[in-house]
Parts: C-alpha cells; sequence; structure tokens
C-alpha cells in the first residue's frame, strides 16, 4: 500500500508511476523530555502526533498527520479529559493535506483513514500492537518510510506505558530491521 490515501500500489505500478520516496518521518509524543527536539521548522519532516496534541499549536508547531486509535466512546464525546474541545476539533475539515488514522474511519470525522491493521498486523508473525506510539510506528514502517525519527514517548511513567514500552521496543527492533 502506497502512502497515498486510497491508492494501492498496484494501481501505481499499473500506472507505470514511480513514486518518489516518502519524506523523513517524525513521531512525536507528548512526554516533555524530547517532544521539544522534534524537527517541526524543518518541512522537510512529515510530523505524526497523537490524539488531542494538534489542539496545542504552542506545543506541537505543526501536524501532517494525527492517530486516534481510541474507540468511538473515548473519542465522541463533549467531556473529554484532556480537551473538551476534542470531538468538535475532529468533526472539522482540516486540509486536503492532513489525515487522522482511526481503527475505523469515521464517517463524522472529515480526515478520518482508515488504519490498515491487516496489512501493518501481516508484516511480522507477532501479531503485537499495544499502544499508539508502537501503532504508529508499525504504519510508518507498512507505508515505507524508512527515516523515521522518535520523539516524546519514553512511555517511563508506572501505569498503562510498563507493558506499552516492552510493545514499542519490538516494534522499534522491527523498524531497525
Amino acid at each position: 500500500m502506497s502512502n497515498l490515501g486510497g491508492i494501492t500500489d498496484n494501481e501505481i505500478k499499473g500506472a507505470g508511476v514511480v513514486l518518489p520516496p516518502p519524506r523523513p518521518l517524525a513521531i512525536v509524543g507528548s512526554h516533555p523530555d524530547t517532544r521539544e527536539n522534534a524537527p517541526f521548522d524543518d518541512p522537510n519532516y512529515e510530523i505524526w502526533l497523537f490524539n488531542e496534541a494538534p489542539l496545542k499549536p504552542e506545543v506541537y508547531k505543526r501536524w501532517d498527520a494525527c492517530l486516534q486509535i481510541h474507540q468511538e466512546s473515548v473519542y465522541a464525546t463533549d467531556t473529554n479529559w484532556v480537551n473538551k474541545d476534542y470531538w468538535e476539533w475532529l468533526q472539522q475539515d482540516h486540509g486536503p493535506d492532513k489525515r487522522i488514522f482511526m481503527l475505523e474511519a469515521d464517517p463524522r470525522v472529515p480526515n478520518a483513514v482508515r488504519y490498515p491493521m491487516e496489512g501493518v498486523l501481516a508484516q511480522t508473525p507477532r501479531h503485537y500492537l499495544r499502544s499508539s506510539p508502537a501503532m504508529a510506528l508499525a504504519l510508518a514502517i507498512y507505508l515505507g518510510y524508512k527515516d523515521i525519527s522518535l520523539y516524546g514517548s519514553e512511555l517511563s511513567s508506572n501505569t498503562e506505558y510498563h507493558y506499552q514500552a516492552v510493545n514499542y521496543g519490538y516494534w522499534i527492533g522491527v523498524a531497525d530491521g
């Protein structure tokens, strides 16, 4: 699958189109120790964020894609504990170059793109995805990104991140080859 929306590699190859390699990618989480090091000012980089992060332009200067991998009961609520305006924001059209990856593309979210779970899981015999950062990295590998930088995803708290960190490490190993 290419990274051009719904166009498949077979359609591209059949048309004789040669795709340029994907841009360098920065996957940026919320941990303040390293997120500020992300290349927001370098237009050569594509920037992927998580959940409500695009609503904080003072921290995350720009974004190209956002992963919203939670269930509808979490994201489609006016009582979001992180940002009460998040559901309203998701329902806005953010332009043709913005993607919001979701488990299933919600028709109420104009920039929604279905997360290609089947293709992502087919990359490895271990069907092992436990966190949004791991899912972002697995998706980047699936879409053909070769230059992937990770920021703000230390997964270092003692809460749910403990088991997620091992899974993230697994996908870092897959990316590294």
